[in-house]
């Protein structure tokens, strides 16, 4: 059976929407790189995207948005320091464990803000929260590709 050369690992926008803690987002991530290497599989792992981790979801009412509100807010305190916006600590905490296990230079790292830096800034980039739009695939498709290609051409 042929084995893939390259494998894109877009994760962890659940794990930061329901503030599991960063060290659980990133030895998730790195039991994955970890199990692609092994395999020879070169892994490219886009940074945690950035998405609508304040906004409250469309889909709840007053209340139910309220006690979310709560429920992230006492996560937070827990996991980040009382910050409801995890993003950057999970992308900074897998970027120091995969430094620090010698996997960085093993790995192609996209970073996700070169599709969107602030969700509220691109609204016509998602469907939702937590789901690109058709023309947010398609930007991040592109930097995949060339990257991609930037790594066969080397």
């Amino acid at each position: 059976e042929n084995r893939p050369d390259y494998c894109v690992v877009v994760t962890g926008v659940n794990d930061a929407s329901s503030h599991v803690g960063p060290r659980y987002y990133s030895y998730h991530m790195a039991l994955i790189i970890k199990t692609l290497l092994h395999y020879e599989i070169m892994p490219f792992i886009v940074s945690l995207p950035e998405f609508g981790i304040e906004e409250i979801p469309e889909n709840m009412n007053m209340f139910t948005g309220a006690l979310w509100k709560i429920r992230n807010s006492i996560s937070a305190s827990l996991t980040n320091r009382g910050r409801i916006n995890n993003i950057l600590t999970y992308r900074n905490r897998l970027l120091s464990d995969l430094e620090s296990e010698n996997l960085l230079d093993r790995v192609i790292i996209i970073d996700f803000d070169l599709v969107c830096d602030d969700f509220i800034k691109c609204p016509q980039l998602y469907v939702d929260r937590g789901h690109l739009s058709k023309c947010g695939d398609r930007k991040l498709s592109r930097i995949i590709a060339d990257k991609l290609i930037g790594k066969i051409n080397k």
